[in-house]
């Protein structure tokens, strides 16, 4: 019996769906509520993570990658895709190089490692999920979401942070401001110094609170299509002035005075899926237990991003 979500269950349907699955998986049959979970995950994560909107995932398999010894643990192999970057350049990288790490190194051949992220588990006993007057998978995705989402994009921006670290005392990689409150001047000014690398500013990343104070600039049109979608019904992700797309989080580990301007393309680096994100889900007595994992890669070109930081 194939489960899907439908977010318009009443509490009826919910108890129905719930009863009915728990005899599944307490029946020996666990692949149906994974299958159901990891749907809903997939789904969900695509239109969560702001990493995934400005990196496009590409999916890899097992014959495009290769296996060396970890150096630290030479009996443990670690898998990884050896790029070969795609635009001729004098830049390095920031690469993923296992266990949250990385390494920033001048090469046109980096070695993309492939990081296996594990959530906690999410259980539920027997009789919680009875009482549920919602579709338990639902309950469980979105806390196991929420560990991946944040481990996908607090890789990203550390790796920013890494780049901007390297190159602090150069204008056109980071530069800072007295001001408290994100002005059109100062946006628009620092927005320029992806342009001293020849690169276009592609993506601008920023806490919501900054978000907000575009709201207040002269000449913002409230009604026009992009910051109607953008603000009025609350999506935090579109294309305005002139292509470039802007997002915008609330997640707690993002500093609010750091904006991220991010270029595009061949030019910014790759996110590696080598492994789309599953949910295991096992039965333990009179517990459901559940948990979610994920194989990625990524890295950036070190020229790829520049920083503003105000004084919040």
């Amino acid at each position: 019996m194939g489960i899907e979500y439908n977010m318009h269950m009443s509490p009826h349907e919910a108890k129905v769906a719930n009863a009915n699955l728990l005899e599944e998986i307490t029946g020996g049959n666990t692949a149906t509520a994974a299958d159901a979970a990891g749907k809903l995950l997939r789904t969900k994560i695509r239109e969560e993570s702001f990493t995934r909107k400005i990196l496009e995932p590409k999916p890899i398999d097992r014959a495009s990658c290769q296996i060396d010894a970890d150096p630290n643990n030479p009996e443990h192999p670690r898998l990884y895709k050896l790029e070969q970057l795609a635009v001729q350049t004098d830049a390095g990288v920031v690469t993923l190089v296992g266990d949250y790490s990385y390494e920033h190194i001048k090469t046109r051949f980096p070695k993309v490692y492939m990081q296996k992220i594990q959530t906690k588990t999410y259980s539920l006993t027997e009789e919680e999920i009875y009482a549920l007057d919602s579709f338990f998978i639902h309950d469980a995705v979105n806390d196991l979401l929420t560990s991946l989402e944040y481990a996908e994009d607090s890789m990203f921006v550390r790796m920013m942070d890494t780049i901007i670290a390297a190159n602090s005392s150069d204008p056109n990689f980071y530069r800072n401001t007295a001001e408290t409150v994100l002005t059109r001047s100062t946006f628009t000014d620092a927005s320029k110094m992806l342009s001293s690398r020849e690169l276009d500013v592609k993506h601008v990343l920023m806490h919501s609170n900054r978000q907000k104070d575009i709201l207040a600039w002269d000449g913002i049109e409230i009604g026009s299509q992009a910051t109607s979608k953008l603000f009025v019904e609350g999506l935090s992700y579109d294309n305005i002035w002139g292509g470039v797309s802007l997002q915008a989080t609330l997640k707690k580990f993002y500093n609010q005075n750091k904006i991220y301007y991010i270029t595009g393309g061949d030019y910014l680096g790759r996110f590696y899926i080598f492994k789309e994100p599953s949910v295991n889900v096992e039965k333990k007595m009179d517990k459901v237990i559940f948990y979610a994992y994920e194989w990625i890669g990524m890295y950036l070109l070190d020229t790829s991003v520049a920083m503003l930081e105000l004084n919040v």
